[in-house]
């Protein structure tokens, strides 16, 4: 060959270096997963502390009608069912200015909570004001139970959907 008609070569050049974006297709597989684990969790721990207070509720409730069928004591379970409404109500309905009712207000707004329903100020709840001043009454046990279990049931769900009276 001769000089005037040898090629021109460039000299040897490396590839680019690979790009770090965007990733492979592998790597946003991961990212989504460890997102929704992320959100699951934290659906999950927030329904697990919701169904925490209906679960003590239903426990201490339980643990009243044993203890009122094994002492058959009337008094001590108007007065530990009207504690535990007490409480129930403090923690459903925070904001109602419920802590500060006493009597004939305090049925009535236990009444508002369950729809259609006087039964406590004119029904088998009357009780519950009347009780602390007793030394001995005569109740339909069964029938409070079932009351306060439905009012209980009411509140909680009132709570669950916010809609608050």
């Amino acid at each position: 060959m001769q000089g005037s008609q040898a090629l021109q070569l460039r000299d040897i050049h490396l590839p680019d270096s690979v790009s770090w974006w965007p990733p492979a297709p592998g790597y946003w597989l991961i990212l989504i997963l460890i997102l929704l684990m992320i959100v699951s969790v934290w659906l999950f721990r927030r329904w697990y502390r919701q169904q925490k207070l209906k679960r003590v509720i239903q426990n201490e409730l339980r643990r009243i009608e044993q203890d009122f069928q094994q002492s058959n004591d009337a008094l001590r379970l108007s007065r530990e069912l009207s504690v535990l409404l007490r409480r129930v109500s403090l923690a459903c309905f925070p904001n109602s200015g419920c802590e500060s009712l006493v009597g004939e207000h305090w049925l009535s707004f236990l009444d508002q909570q369950l729809p259609d329903s006087g039964e406590f100020v004119a029904g088998v709840g009357q009780v519950l004001v009347t009780a602390p001043y007793s030394r001995q009454i005569d109740i339909d046990a069964q029938g409070l139970l079932v009351l306060c279990q439905r009012w209980v049931g009411q509140a909680y769900k009132m709570r669950q959907s916010g809609s608050v009276t």
